[in-house]
């Protein structure tokens, strides 16, 4: 399925709809409607996505363009690779030998010239590749060209524009202006249309316009007949200067005697400030002092903090924003202070109950757990994905130890990893770091991405992980050199950061199946008191007779040091197929 979406003038996204297809080439008609090439076919849609009765059926075609007239041109390639179609359907000819190859095709390229049927290509043939196809050359093309007001007034404008005779009388120009494209007024060009003369560069032309709406877009162009030909130029527009724009109010916090509002301010071209109303009523009653912000035609930010305010109480707030043409004034808002509380001052963390851990109910107080500086990284607060490492955050139930990851490497356990499991410990100095992950040996690139820890017991004195460096670390009982291992780390004293191997061993594995048996999900769950590690493995494992031989998974338990099988039916025989 292919899309086609809409964007405005200024490359705004508007919106889309899908089609059937990839789209190879998009023109749209006079009548509004949209040409697509879909597998190599015209396909015409309504603007809202509407498919509407199919009416050219051609082939193999890469381009497409539609003139003024609703012609429908076609690049389908063959010894007469462009065809054009009449506007309700139907072959009309077909032409342009020596166009080899064709990426694009334009049609009618001067608007509101007399040359509606000019058919233009990408000749991939030749080294000039844009070139006219078909009609002759265009009449009054470029020669009315719409420039910007300026300056512009509350009331006032001046037009800007050029007019190119090209050699040609120019006999006629004019500005058109209004509130809209249908303009409904205009004025004669300075200089005249007779003053312009015959030459071949572009003259630039102006007008004085007045009575003008403040603060009003408002829409123009420039009209010049030269040689007898009518053209238009393009629709420009411009805004007359006026009262300040107001937007985006909002009251971003509050406190039980505090609240700060904000807003964005345009001066629209004039200078201004502003000032915010508060009070219990819509009558307001105080206001904050007036703040400038210059007249630059662009959004500014206007904030205050209401200070000295009531506890638990409602207010009602504006902006008002005033400048030399006039006042503007925001919406009528409310905001609610926080009700007064009685903060607790007999708690045993009270030494702890600062800054914003005073407010807290219940004796809470604030801790920083993570080193203030970690070399520039940032706290993982999750896994991004299933398959991704890193964002294992636990805590003990006692508080006195909690588990996380980080994306740098700090503390005292230097590592190469991308993300980095450390473990906190409060003790009656505060809070000490350590990094738990093994350091990565040579190339981080070999060690693969899941040396995630897998599960913690609920003291958090023991940690599971895989691991598939080679050599594995150096451990008692090692791990298997080549093969990913699972191990089991001690987080607390007096055996902190020992590694034991889940599986000493290698496995029996089946000739031709893969050696990696075990992975960052193998670790499915451990008793309470950590002895106990049930895994699963995709092979039978040494020293555990009952195991089935194979590649499906069985379910292993590891407790002091020996491997037994979970996996058995009622008989006592062990499940050969995939266990979890």
């Amino acid at each position: 399925m292919g899309r086609i979406q809409r964007f405005d003038t200024d490359g705004n996204y508007q919106g889309e709809f899908s089609v059937s297809g990839n789209v190879q080439g998009l023109a749209i008609g006079p009548d509004g409607n949209l040409y697509a090439i879909i597998a190599g076919k015209v396909r015409k849609y309504s603007q809202s996505g509407i498919l509407l009765p199919i009416a050219f059926e051609v082939s193999a075609a890469t381009a497409v363009a539609v003139d003024s007239t609703g012609s429908v041109f076609v690049f389908k390639g063959g010894t007469k690779p462009i065809c054009e179609l009449a506007p309700g359907g139907g072959l009309v000819e077909c032409f342009g030998e020596g166009f080899n190859a064709s990426t694009g095709l334009a049609a009618n390229l001067c608007p509101g010239s007399q040359a509606p049927g000019n058919l233009y290509a990408v000749n991939l043939s030749i080294p000039n590749a844009f070139v006219r196809a078909y009609g002759g050359k265009p009449v009054g093309c470029f020669r009315a060209s719409t420039g910007e007001a300026d300056p512009i007034g509350e009331t006032t404008a001046t037009l800007n524009g050029s007019v190119n005779p090209k050699g040609e009388a120019v006999s006629e120009c004019f500005f058109e202006y209004g509130v809209s494209t249908a303009y409904g007024q205009s004025v004669s060009c300075d200089p005249s249309a007779g003053e312009i003369g015959t030459g071949t560069e572009p003259v630039p032309v102006q007008a004085e316009i007045g009575g003008l709406l403040k603060g009003t877009v408002h829409h123009f162009r420039l009209v010049a007949r030269v040689g007898g030909e009518l053209e238009k130029g393009v629709d420009a527009t411009f805004k007359t200067l006026g009262p300040p724009v107001i937007s985006e109010e909002r009251a971003t916090g509050a406190t039980d005697t505090q609240a700060t509002l904000k807003a964005l301010v345009n001066p629209e071209g004039l200078l201004t400030s502003y000032r915010f109303e508060y009070g219990p009523t819509e009558l307001y009653g105080q206001s904050t002092e007036e703040v400038p912000i210059g007249s630059e035609r662009a959004n500014k930010a206007a904030q205050t903090v209401l200070e000295g305010l009531d506890p638990g109480t409602t207010y009602h707030w504006r902006i008002v924003a005033i400048n030399s043409s006039d006042e503007s004034q925001g919406d009528d808002h409310l905001v609610r202070t926080y009700r007064p509380f009685a903060r607790a001052t007999d708690c045993l963390s009270r030494a702890l109950r600062t800054g914003r851990s005073a407010s807290l109910p219940d004796c809470r107080a604030y801790e920083m757990v993570s080193p203030v500086d970690k070399n520039g990284g940032n706290i993982v607060s999750g896994l991004v994905a299933s398959d991704d490492p890193g964002g294992y955050m636990r805590a003990a139930p006692n508080g006195s130890k909690v588990t996380y990851t980080s994306t740098a490497s700090f503390a005292d356990q230097p590592n190469a990893f991308g993300v980095n499991q450390y473990l906190s410990t409060r003790g009656g100095d505060g809070w000490s770091t350590h990094g738990i992950h093994q350091p990565v040996k040579g190339d981080p690139g070999e060690a693969g991405l899941s040396r995630e820890f897998m599960i913690f017991s609920e003291d958090l004195c023991s940690a599971w992980l895989i691991d598939h460096q080679t050599p594995p670390p150096s451990v008692q009982p090692a791990g298997q050199d080549g093969f990913p291992n699972l191990f089991r780390r001690d987080n607390c004293a007096p055996g902190a950061g020992l590694l034991e191997a889940l599986v000493p061993e290698p496995p029996v594995l089946l000739a031709g199946t893969a050696t990696t048996y075990v992975d960052q999900y193998s670790v499915q769950g451990i008793s309470d008191d950590g002895r106990h590690a049930l895994f699963v493995a995709k092979a039978k494992l040494p020293h555990v007779p009952k195991a089935a031989t194979g590649s499906n998974g069985q379910i292993y338990d590891r407790f002091e040091g020996g491997l037994s099988l979970v996996s058995v039916l009622p008989s006592g025989a062990p499940n050969a197929n995939h266990s979890v």
